[in-house]
């Protein structure tokens, strides 16, 4: 996974600290925590952290939704990692039912 993707609309977001945030969050939880537990509590961190430093952690760009504010490009990087291990979770499953096809061929 590279460390810095160009996401839409031209913003350059840096995946590393972005999931280093979650990475902590999860730790600081100490349980694992799921997408949208992910989001908010990185949002109530930017929040914290704008205040007291003045400055965002991930320097995203927040919108309003239905559900609360969204850090967009961070749940774009979410969306790309869990993507990709629903994939190589595929191709595990693909993987393993054709050598059980082939197998029963014989």
């Amino acid at each position: 996974f590279c460390s810095i993707i160009v996401l839409k609309k031209g913003y350059i977001v840096d995946t590393k600290i972005v999931l280093e945030s979650f990475y902590y969050l999860s730790k600081k939880m100490n349980a694992s925590i799921d997408k949208l537990a992910a989001i908010k509590l990185l949002f109530f961190a930017d929040r914290y952290h704008l205040r007291k430093y003045g400055r965002l952690i991930t320097e995203d760009t927040y919108y309003a939704l239905p559900h609360g504010p969204v850090a967009s490009n961070a749940l774009d990087v979410v969306n790309s990692v869990l993507l990709k291990e629903h994939q190589t979770h595929l191709e595990r499953v693909n993987t393993k039912s054709l050598k059980l096809s082939m197998r029963s061929v014989h």
